[in-house]
């Protein structure tokens, strides 16, 4: 499972917020489901840590799914 429980930690140290996101370009849906851990596409990845001068272990976790 992914979750994104780190990209708001990172955009609270840099004095940002979730408006501040899709302000600038990520679609309130899109933040709608990085709230709520569910699936979105590696370009909306690509793009938040271009926005953020970051990596994409800086913003998501991966946990192995229990089998």
């Amino acid at each position: 499972m992914i979750t994104y429980e780190k990209l708001f930690i990172v955009l609270k140290e840099k004095g940002h917020n979730k408006a501040w996101l899709r302000n600038n370009g990520i679609h309130a849906k899109t933040v709608d489901k990085l709230i709520h851990n569910q699936n979105i596409n590696i370009s909306t990845v690509d793009q938040i840590c271009n926005l953020l001068d970051c990596e994409p272990a800086d913003i998501l976790t991966f946990t192995k799914d229990e089998v």
